[in-house]
């Protein structure tokens, strides 16, 4: 029982001397004018950051007289905090300091464990790396001084606690450790089997209250995973809602609920973890001779298409995808050769940053922990006269951040197009029987489709060169004193020439595009607005003057208007060539005879 009664004596100096956290969600603003008016120290200069505040005392930083490897770290990390570098800022080099602490492998003290951890979290801090001799070597030795039930204690060989756990975790993500590892899953079981009925945490289970110390490190530990705290809930209580039930009213944090005041220690700690922050606080990017270290992050790429095979002129849509898996926020995520080459009118939706036609990438400036971000594209599968293969490798790169899982941010991709598969229209037997579609004789000559070539033969076509080819593709053309109906395809500018029923359904099989019913829904009909939400306004802008096939409800037919998007449904038999011809713009007959 003594050694238990001096083992808490211990740790609650620890808790009031200022090597704890804490974690809630309201009553930020209270705690940071609080903590405002306190004397100065290292962790109320870290909670301070962490509450967004700018102007923060640090000239007391400069001075320095500590000598444990905890006091040179908590140091380096109030320093980095305020953005300056911990080899110059201070009276000494307090890198250079810190790193001549270790001894046989390990940082500071051989018998003790949470030195090691601080120690990396600092060194880290001020951009060391992660294979640095001592940082490693810290690493190793808290992998080997795990726990059977996951949990680290203070001292090697010693009991287990939850404060020093939620800190040898978050040492573990600075080194590259992910929230699968199963190292860090047993960690997080230990800790989660000491969480109360009241939703705070313990220092351990020999006693057994929640206090804030203890449910703030261990909430701090879960964001650097980028874990939500409160989805550890006991009944309706949560962590949250624990550590914000001891906040009195001058904003500080009581230690235990039955206390009769707060602490500065805790209230620092409480604000670290309200701010859904943790350590360190700062996640500075890399500056040359500035002693900021790189952020920790790990991005995922994945490509999604629509499909792996299309037919010529099919709608393929694909999806690139960033995701930052954390623990920090990243900064300059380059992906490259996102698109292979000869895929003409592929157009760009992004949900984030800029896409660069030109050099094949897609730039985001900035991708928080947890956050994705998507680029999509939809093009029409180009003609071709044989099969093809398109394939290939993106990849993304973040050249200010320190990727440390390299393994998911890269991702191959093929698609096949072959020739588009014509279907004709069967004869019906009150129908008139398909004459032979005439050859082209040049690029701009109209293409028969009906019956009679008498009516449109070489006596129309265009007048060649003529500007207005282009502006009539994807649309239905007619004049004032014929009965025929054209269509210039939105895609190669054919002119198809259409003088009966059948060559309006022969032009749908022809040019038409399969489309599935969820893809025909975001198209607007008439009288609807593009705006509405379920609307899909990059679709339209792909689509936009094509034929499409509903190919769930046996082919039927619908044309989306160049001008406005809208939708208008062709008909059956018998209708469609009369509904091209109520869409048909009305042009002078001059312009299409010789």
């Amino acid at each position: 029982m003594k050694q238990k009664i001096i083992k808490f004596i211990i740790s609650l100096l620890v808790i009031v001397g200022g090597w704890l956290p804490l974690a809630v969600s309201a009553g930020t603003s209270e705690a940071v004018s609080y903590l405002k008016i306190q004397t100065p120290n290292e962790w109320v200069t870290m909670a301070l950051v962490a509450g967004g505040e700018t102007l923060v005392a640090k000239d007391y930083l400069k001075t320095f007289s500590g000598s444990s490897a905890t006091d040179y770290a908590k140091r380096i990390l109030a320093i980095v905090a305020v953005g300056e570098n911990p080899r110059t800022f201070a009276s000494t080099d307090l890198i250079a300091g810190l790193k001549a602490k270790a001894v046989s492998g390990q940082i500071g003290d051989v018998t003790l464990l949470n030195d090691d951890a601080w120690g990396i979290l600092a060194l880290r801090a001020a951009g060391e790396s992660a294979s640095d001799s001592v940082v490693a070597g810290a690493k190793n030795f808290l992998l080997t001084n795990q726990q059977p039930d996951g949990s680290w204690g203070w001292q090697a060989g010693g009991g287990s606690d939850t404060n020093d756990t939620a800190a040898v975790l978050m040492a573990l993500a600075e080194v590259g450790l992910t929230y699968n590892n199963s190292v860090v899953q047993n960690g997080f079981n230990y800790l989660r089997s000491n969480q109360q009925l009241d939703g705070g945490f313990p220092y351990d289970l020999a006693w057994p209250a929640s206090d804030s110390g203890s449910t703030a490190w261990i909430m701090s530990a879960l964001y650097k995973f980028n874990q939500n705290p409160d989805t550890w809930v006991q009944g309706s209580a949560t962590p949250t809602s624990f550590l914000q039930s001891l906040q009195i009213g001058n904003g500080s944090f009581k230690w235990q609920s039955g206390d009769a005041g707060g602490l500065t220690a805790m209230t620092a700690y409480a604000l670290v973890a309200l701010t859904n922050s943790f350590y360190p606080v700062a996640s500075l990017r890399a500056q040359a001779g500035s002693g900021r270290r790189n952020r920790m992050v790990n991005i995922k790429l994945t490509v999604d298409l629509s499909a792996s095979e299309f037919q010529a002129g099919d709608l393929v849509n694909l999806r690139v995808r960033l995701e930052n898996l954390g623990p920090d926020n990243a900064q300059e995520i380059d992906v490259i050769n996102v698109l292979p080459e000869s895929l003409p009118g592929a157009v760009a939706i992004l949900s984030s940053g800029v896409w660069q036609a030109d050099k094949n990438q897609w730039l985001v400036s900035g991708l928080a922990k947890g956050a994705s971000a998507d680029l999509k594209f939809s093009f029409v599968a180009p003609e071709v006269v044989e099969e093809k293969v398109w394939a290939n490798l993106a990849r993304a790169i973040t050249p200010s951040d320190d990727e440390f899982d390299q393994t998911d941010n890269q991702t191959s991709y093929t698609f096949t197009v072959t020739p588009k598969v014509v279907t004709p229209v069967p004869p019906t037997a009150d129908l008139p029987e398909v004459g032979t579609a005439t050859s082209l004789n040049s690029q701009i000559a109209p293409k028969v489709l009906g019956i009679s070539n008498e009516h449109c033969s070489a006596q129309i076509k265009l007048t060649s060169p003529n500007q207005n080819l282009d502006a009539w593709r994807g649309q239905f053309l007619k004049t004032t004193d014929s009965q025929l109906v054209y269509y210039v395809d939105a895609t190669s500018g054919q002119i198809y020439c259409l003088d009966n029923d059948q060559a309006a359904q022969q032009l749908l099989s022809l040019v038409g595009l399969g489309i599935n019913q969820a893809d025909i829904s975001k198209i607007p009909e008439l009288g609807e607005s593009l705006n509405a939400d379920k609307f899909s306004a990059y679709l339209v802008s792909v689509l936009a003057g094509r034929i499409l096939l509903n190919v769930e409800t046996g082919g039927s037919a619908w044309y989306v208007a160049k001008d406005t998007g809208q939708r208008t449904y062709l008909g059956v038999f018998g209708y469609a060539r009369e509904t091209m011809r109520n869409l048909a713009v009305t042009v002078e007959e001059r312009l299409l005879k010789d």
